[in-house]
């Protein structure tokens, strides 16, 4: 039984992220969606999307070497809605598409939650069980979940950004990436929007 402890101390110390170490929270640099290289503008809303796909850059948002090691890639999406009414994006309407034109739904956020603090593949953890309370480091968890894109409510003339996990793609098949958006809608109509297709871009480190 001893042994089995020593075990398990180890193994949590090992993977940096439940209880006891410090998780520093690290700011996201967000610019105007018309600012980045590669935005789509169309029915008076921008849509642009950062991909975050090197250990170095993927650190620079999240405090963990983990996201890399596991093969998950967040992508930044910032949204400005210039209509007269709101709009609604949820992310699990959000889609990439890869070179060969697979689309790959948006992972959800208590799976990569799992995969991170209990270094696990994603094949073993989206079990719909939702995430072991008490087991993970409170600071991570709770910048994730205040990163993380979730729903958006934007209003007439406002903006939102946001986080969004994917499988990991990296070099030049991520240049051709893109995000597709089929549910958008307007919450004054009730009534969806034409979807919308973009180019990523690529964070530099």
């Amino acid at each position: 039984m001893k042994r089995v402890l020593i075990w398990l101390v180890l193994c949590c110390l090992g993977t940096g992220l439940l209880w006891g170490k410090k998780y520093q929270v690290r700011e996201i640099h967000v610019r105007p969606a018309t600012e980045y290289a590669t935005h789509q503008d169309f029915q008076e809303m921008v849509f642009a999307g950062l991909a975050f796909n090197t250990q170095e850059t993927i650190q620079g948002i999240f405090d963990t070497k983990a996201l890399f090691k596991r093969g998950i890639m967040p992508i930044l999406i910032v949204i400005e809605n210039r209509n007269n009414f709101a709009v609604r994006v949820h992310a699990d309407d959000i889609y990439l598409i890869d070179p060969d034109n697979v689309h790959h739904r948006a992972l959800r956020l208590e799976d990569v939650l799992i995969a991170v603090a209990f270094d696990r593949p994603l094949s073993s953890v989206s079990t719909g069980q939702g995430v072991p309370r008490g087991k993970i480091n409170r600071n991570l968890s709770s910048d994730f979940e205040h990163k993380a894109f979730g729903e958006k409510l934007i209003a007439p003339g406002g903006s939102d950004h946001g986080v969004v996990f994917f499988p990991l793609s990296q070099g030049e098949a991520l240049h051709k990436g893109r995000l597709y958006l089929p549910e958008i809608y307007n919450i004054t109509e009730n009534e969806p929007l034409i979807f919308f297709e973009f180019e990523l871009n690529v964070a530099q480190p």
